[in-house]
């Protein structure tokens, strides 16, 4: 059976390599295009693809939709790997009028299959990948995409651009900005070192990434995504209920490990 081809475009990014790999074995072919973007390499490698990928920052989408666009057509599917949604679907689905899937992969380049100790979430060893489809987006396409996932042994689910971003400004955007408030905290208190716990050293280990390698990309994650200040004013009523009544902030947090 002949592979069908998939172009990446940005795809020699660190996300876009991760991709093109794990398309090994599988019943697609993958095709990078970077800068460069010659029009007539995209002409013919869009032509013959069944589907594009955008491995691009946000705020590069628009450019490079209207350097692709001429070359799309009604039967072929866009797809986006940027860490919100809301943005990026709204930019395609401006400048293009057929199937639009948006993604986002739920780890980074150099995850690993992981397992949460959590008594009432459901635990898996796949790494996650969001699904948005367009509201126009036709059901074959929606299922190609889950099987196209699938193959590269990743875990797909399907929700809605703004469920994504929402989660995503609580999960990974309130989680960088209070630990870089945090730091930024102690860090104008050096008299404090002489009194850091392995508790402490805990969470600087693992706030290190996300605040030194990744820390630009979390600070435009978090500027694009329309709910981190919904999120930040939540969290914030947590923080003075917690002062208030610190017992019953526990209680509601120990739901995670609760039989």
């Amino acid at each position: 059976m002949q592979k069908e081809n998939i172009v990446f475009i940005g795809g020699n990014g660190r996300m876009g390599q991760l991709l093109q790999d794990r398309l090994h074995n599988t019943d697609f072919n993958a095709i990078s295009l970077d800068r460069p973007l010659g029009k007539k390499r995209l002409e013919q490698e869009i032509k013959n693809a069944v589907a594009v990928v955008l491995c691009t920052p946000v705020e590069a989408i628009s450019e490079i939709m209207s350097l692709i666009t001429p070359y799309l057509d009604d039967n072929k599917l866009l797809m986006d790997i940027s860490s919100i949604k809301v943005m990026p679907m709204q930019t395609m689905q401006q400048h293009y009028q057929g199937p639009i899937i948006g993604t986002h992969p739920l780890f980074g380049p150099g995850a690993k299959r992981v397992c949460i100790s959590s008594k009432n979430i459901e635990t898996s060893t796949q790494l996650k990948v969001a699904l948005t489809p367009a509201d126009n987006c036709p059901t074959k396409w929606v299922e190609w995409s889950i099987n196209f996932f699938r193959q590269m042994s990743f875990s797909p689910f399907i929700t809605t651009p703004q469920i994504h971003d929402k989660a995503a400004s609580a999960i990974q955007g309130l989680n960088f900005i209070t630990s870089a408030a945090y730091f930024a905290m102690m860090a104008n208190h050096p008299e404090y070192v002489d009194f850091l716990t392995p508790s402490f050293q805990r969470r600087l280990e693992s706030s290190q990434k996300s605040l030194t390698e990744d820390g630009e990309i979390f600070c435009a994650m978090f500027n694009d995504n329309p709910s981190s200040q919904e999120t930040v004013e939540e969290f914030q009523a947590y923080l003075a209920k917690a002062t208030k009544d610190i017992k019953k902030i526990l209680k509601q947090a120990r739901w995670w490990w609760e039989n």
